[in-house]
Order: structure tokens, then sequence, then C-alpha cells
């Protein structure tokens, strides 16, 4: 339902929704996960949300690959994320759930940017179809510098928020001795990185289908995207001690600790 909800969504409903709705999702799952855990034993709940976690991830990049509408293209990346906060909590221990924690945050203030961006480039070209949208750079510089930003904190690449967050997961794995989904996680990582990179680089650096003047629609909007912008930067080059604080408070409350 995910990607019909944010197709026809306005873009600050659509950045709602994924940077408060979905993590109130993930907040059943790890309430799921330490149900599971004394009911069951932590081996139950990890392998179920590592198998859904990369179904998720599988599923989220066979799409992404195939994509013609661009605010489609960040709902099937959102399902890509959930899938890494999956496999995070999955992987368990504390790297695991830390970085699935640090991961939603992340997630967050990166897909509510984009969704806010998508909103201006509707505006600026009345379309939402990736190949409708070309030059954005040369025809709303701040608005395409926003949306380059953003893409490429959603993808991993550092010195982003999540980058580190998803490094944190993935080592868990490794740690924890799931090599075989950490590396297949990887792998899907990587398609995701081509998919979504062949579409940023057409709408950024594409030819403009016609004369179209250098202007961004709403310059007041920028704010809230610069606000997010600097957040992302800063947790991906250091992790304020509130926000340590208050993650370490979330992993005592579900029983786990250095």
């Amino acid at each position: 339902w995910l990607p019909d909800a944010h197709s026809e969504a306005p873009a600050p409903i659509s950045a709602l929704m994924s940077g408060v709705l979905l993590n109130v999702g993930i907040y059943a799952l790890i309430r799921f996960k330490t149900v599971t855990d004394v009911a069951a034993g932590p081996e139950f709940s990890s392998v179920w949300l590592m198998r859904f976690g990369l179904l998720s991830l599988g599923l989220a990049a066979a799409f992404l690959l195939s994509q013609r509408d661009y605010k489609r293209m960040l709902a099937y990346s959102s399902v890509e994320h959930t899938g890494i906060v999956a496999l995070g909590l999955g992987f368990g221990g504390y790297w695991g759930l830390l970085g699935a924690l640090l991961h939603m945050i992340n997630h967050a203030l990166t897909k509510s940017m984009l969704f806010l961006v998508s909103g201006n480039i509707s505006l600026r070209y009345h379309t939402t179809e990736i190949y409708g949208v070309r030059g954005l750079l040369k025809t709303a510089p701040w608005t395409g510098f926003a949306f380059l930003w953003g893409t490429l904190a959603l993808i991993g690449l550092p010195p982003f928020g999540p980058f580190i967050s998803e490094f944190i997961i993935f080592r868990s794995g490794f740690a924890a001795h799931s090599t075989p989904y950490a590396v297949t996680g990887i792998a899907l990582l990587v398609v995701v990185f081509a998919g979504m990179l062949a579409s940023l680089n057409h709408m950024l650096y594409g030819q403009p289908s016609g004369p179209m003047e250098a202007r961004d629609p709403l310059r007041w909007s920028m704010v809230p995207l610069a606000l997010n912008a600097i957040l992302l930067l800063g947790f991906g080059l250091t992790l304020p001690a509130g926000v340590r604080a208050f993650l370490g408070q979330v992993l005592k409350t579900v029983g786990v600790s250095l």
C-alpha cells in the first residue's frame, strides 16, 4: 500500500508518513521482538526478522529498478530501509539494536527531506514521472542540490548519517555470525544503489526538454530542507550527547546493554 499512498498524497503528508508513521510500525516490531524473546527465545524472532528484512530489501530492489515515478521510487526506498531496520533487529545484540534505532532516525530525516523536495519538483515540472524531469540542477538549482544531497544520504554514502547506521547494522550481522544474511543484504543494497543513481543522474543532469529559466518554487521551503540536510551531515560526523543518552535509555528499556 505504501507506494500507492505516497504517489497520491501531497508532499507534506508523504513526509509525515515516511518520517513518523513507518517508525510507529517499526515500534510494533520492537515490541514483538521483546515479547517473543521471552516467550520463545531470541533465535525465533531473530530468524524471522532477518528473513523478512531480506524479503523487503529484495522486493524494493526489484521494483526500484523498473520505477518510472519518483514519488513511488522514494516509497519503495522506504520499504528497503524498513528491511534494513528489520535486519538490525534480527542481528540483535547491543550494536544491532543501536544501529536499527539510529537508522530509524536517519531514515526519518532523509525521507521527510526528499518528499518535501519532491513537492517542489512537482510544482516546477508538473509531473511525477522520472523521465519528465531533466536538468533539475539547471532549472531549479537549490531544489536540485537538495535532491542530490538527500539521495546521496538515502543510498548510504558517507559522510551522511544513514551510512553510519547501516555500517553499524551490517557490522553487527558479521559479529553475530549471520554472515549469509549480511552479505545478501549488502548485495541487494548495491542493486538499489545502482537503480537510484541512474534515476538521479537523469533527473539532475539530463537536458531539459525545452527552455526553462532557473527558478526554485517556494523559496521559503528551503528552510526545513536545510535543517534536515545539516542534521544528516551532523549525524554522519558525530552523535550528539543527548541522542546517545536517549538511545541508551531505549536500549535499557528493551533489556539490552553493552
